[in-house]
C-alpha cells in the first residue's frame, strides 16, 4: 500500500503545468496508516474477462485467478449485501494466486469470508494456503475449515495437511452474512484468531515461525474454500501484540462497514 504524508500549509512552487492529484480512497484513510502490508485483494480490483486481480499493497503486482471445473458461477460475484465478492463454488472453484514476503516471525493475515452450503467431501478446505514443491513436513500458512462438517475455522500446519496449530469452535452452515477472521502471530505471543473484533481462539505456546515464506512461494487464496470472500491481507506484523491493536482495530472498523458485519 502506498503511503503519502500531508504536511499542512504547504505550497508549491511552479511545476510546469502539471497537475498530479493524489486520491485517496477510503479504505487508504483507514488503512493506510498500517505499516507491514504485503498483499490487499480486493474483488473490486479483480477482472473476470482477464482473470487477474491487483495486489494493492504492491501496485505493480497482479495475482493471476485461476479456476477449475464448469464455467458457471462467474468468479467474481457480490454478497448478499450487494458488496463484490469472489465467489468460488462446487461447481467453479478458484484460486487467487499471490507471491508475498512473508515474516516467518511475526505475520497475521485477514479476510472476509462466507463459506457456501454443505456439500459431500471428505479433508479440509482452505481459504488461503501457501504451497512449495518442497513443503512436507515444513511448516506454511494454510487456514480452512472440515468440509463435511464446517464446524470450526482452523489453521493449519501446511496445506494438504490436517493437524491444526489453532481451532476456533463455530457453525459455519448457515451463514447469512461474511465474517471478517484475522489471525495473528508472533514468536512472543503465539497464534490468535479473532472474529468480528472478539478474541475467539489463542495458542500462546505455539510459537513456532513459518517454514515456507520465500517469495517463490504461491499462496493461493479462496483455493478450496467454495466460498465467497472480499477484502483480504497479509501483513508483517502481529495484529494480536498490545501495540498494534489500533492498528487491528482500524482495519476492523473499516471492512465491518463496507461489509455489514455485525
Amino acid at each position: 500500500m502506498i503511503k503519502i504524508q500531508t504536511i499542512k500549509g504547504l505550497a508549491l512552487d511552479e511545476t510546469g503545468g502539471s497537475r498530479h492529484v493524489i486520491q485517496r480512497t477510503p479504505e487508504g484513510r483507514a488503512m493506510g496508516h498500517v505499516p507491514g502490508w504485503q498483499v490487499l485483494l480486493d474483488p473490486d480490483y479483480a477482472s473476470a474477462s482477464s482473470l487477474n486481480a491487483r495486489n494493492r499493497a504492491k501496485p505493480h503486482a497482479v495475482g493471476s485467478i485461476q479456476t477449475f471445473g464448469t464455467l458457471e458461477p462467474d468468479p467474481i460475484g457480490s454478497f448478499a449485501s450487494g458488496a463484490t465478492a469472489f465467489v468460488a463454488s462446487e461447481e467453479r472453484r478458484i484460486a487467487v494466486n499471490t507471491f508475498p514476503e512473508i515474516d516467518p516471525q511475526r505475520w497475521s493475515l485477514f479476510s472476509v469470508i462466507q463459506p457456501g452450503p454443505l456439500f459431500d467431501g471428505a479433508g479440509a478446505a482452505s481459504y488461503i494456503a501457501s504451497y512449495r514443491g518442497d513443503q512436507d513436513g515444513r511448516l506454511s500458512l494454510s487456514v480452512g475449515w472440515p468440509r463435511a462438517s464446517r464446524d470450526s475455522i482452523r489453521v493449519y500446519d501446511r496445506a494438504g495437511n490436517f493437524t491444526a496449530r489453532l481451532v476456533y469452535q463455530v457453525d459455519l452452515t448457515e451463514l447469512t452474512n461474511p465474517k471478517l477472521i484475522i489471525v495473528t502471530f508472533s514468536i512472543e505471543h503465539g497464534l490468535k484468531m479473532f472474529d468480528g473484533g472478539d478474541l475467539v481462539a489463542a495458542n500462546a505456546d505455539d510459537t513456532r515461525p513459518l517454514d515456507v515464506v520465500d517469495p517463490s512461494t504461491r499462496t493461493s487464496w479462496f483455493s478450496n474454500g467454495h466460498s465467497s470472500a472480499g477484502m483480504s491481507g497479509i501483513l508483517n506484523i502481529d495484529l494480536g501484540a498490545p501495540e498494534n491493536t489500533a492498528y487491528r482495530r482500524s482495519i476492523e472498523k473499516f471492512l465491518m462497514s463496507k461489509y455489514a458485519i455485525t
